[in-house]
């Protein structure tokens, strides 16, 4: 599907190019720049403990794992749940790198 997308995207802005049509072209560009970034970096930093993976101090006793990443730290962006279903699948089987 993220192919496919892809795809139509380039194909719809050299279409605008060739017609003259400057905005559709702009506008292709910041997508295809969008769904680069899906792949370049698909997950980000959790908002409520900024991928520090947990809360407070170590070893202090207010020292607790993120609720909200549930320790890991990073999640995966919206368009990627949206768009690359098979980084989703390889992060829920545990593997992490720089396209999982």
């Amino acid at each position: 599907m993220f192919r496919i997308i892809t795809g139509m995207t380039a194909a719809t802005g050299v279409i605008c190019l060739a017609a003259h049509a400057a905005l559709g072209v702009v506008t292709c560009g910041v997508l295809l720049a969008y769904l680069g970034s899906l792949v370049i970096w698909p997950n980000r930093d959790c908002v409520s403990c900024h991928g520090h993976k947990s809360h407070g101090r170590e070893g202090s006793a207010n020292f607790r794992r993120c609720w909200t990443c549930k320790g890991r730290g990073r999640y995966p962006r919206w368009g990627v749940l949206l768009l690359r279903r098979d980084v989703v699948n390889e992060l829920k089987a545990g593997r992490h790198g720089r396209n999982y």
